[in-house]
């Protein structure tokens, strides 16, 4: 049953005719208007919350998606309450699914954000059973779980290399590109794994500016991906381009900081590309 057909019902009889289907048009009303809300919510969410940005995505996503069933499930009719939720629920990570699709750089926030978003309408939903209590259960800590595979980047999965680096090196002198974004708007920073021929790294670092660095930031050794180096690499070298912004945002263009790990043919890259 969609919000729109069960706004049309009236199971309480003819005194309750009136307010059960104002309620029901007043909810599904307001489910209507929450699904832009949603998608506006996302994309603020992204921006502001002070983690990387899939895991943005995830949280703001799914306590988005919690409020909007909430304030639904607040306003639809006790009779028709199970409907409004499912279906808000349903909607909601539908917008989800969309937004990712025209918001492509960070896809693995929204499955923890559709786990978060199942759990909320299992806990807001106006019967509690055993099974609807264990589900949710289940759901919570699926949902902790997926924000932690998210956050670490965990497992990680190839991804095609970006045009950034596609004009400093040949794409298919690379063996494996694996990157983490941090931020994505105007500017933006992202982590790099590149797995390449010591030449082809060696290329990298000498055609997009970089020089030997003598020290580097302690903040490179603290990013939260799972492979990432949290020293040097023995028999490793790290290249920097000049005054790399490790605190704030820096000056217009491109900025990088690479180490390379010699013996695995291993590079990891902190790009910064302000606008």
């Amino acid at each position: 049953m969609t919000p729109w057909t069960a706004a049309r019902r009236n199971p309480g009889g003819p005194h309750t005719a009136r307010p059960s289907s104002t309620r029901a048009f007043l909810a599904a009303t307001l489910l209507l208007i929450a699904l832009p809300c949603l998608a506006y919510a996302r994309f603020v969410a992204a921006l502001l919350l002070p983690f990387p940005l899939h895991l943005n995505i995830a949280i703001g996503g799914a306590l988005a998606a919690a409020l909007a069933i909430a304030a639904v499930a607040a306003v639809a009719p006790r009779s028709q309450r199970l409907q409004f939720v499912m279906w808000t629920a349903i909607l909601s990570s539908a917008t989800e699914v969309v937004m990712v699709y025209f918001y492509r750089e960070a896809p693995a926030g929204a499955l923890p954000a559709a786990a978060g978003t199942a759990a909320a309408a299992v806990w807001l939903a106006p019967a509690s059973t055993a099974l609807l209590r264990r589900s949710g259960i289940v759901l919570s800590v699926g949902y902790v779980m997926l924000l932690s595979a998210c956050f670490l980047d965990w497992p990680s999965i190839p991804n095609e290399v970006p045009y950034q680096l596609a004009t400093i090196v040949d794409s298919k002198s690379v063996n494996r590109f694996c990157s983490y974004p941090l931020t994505s708007f105007i500017d933006s920073e992202w982590l790099w794994r590149i797995d390449a021929r010591p030449e082809v790294l060696d290329s990298i670092a000498t055609k997009s500016g970089m020089t030997t660095c003598a020290t580097i930031p302690n903040a490179f050794w603290r990013m939260p991906p799972y492979y990432w180096p949290r020293a040097i690499p023995t028999g490793g070298q790290v290249y920097c381009t000049p005054s790399f912004p490790a605190h704030g945002r820096g000056s217009d263009g491109w900025h990088f900081i690479m180490a390379v790990d010699v013996n695995r043919s291993r590079a990891f890259v902190w790009f910064k590309n302000n606008f």
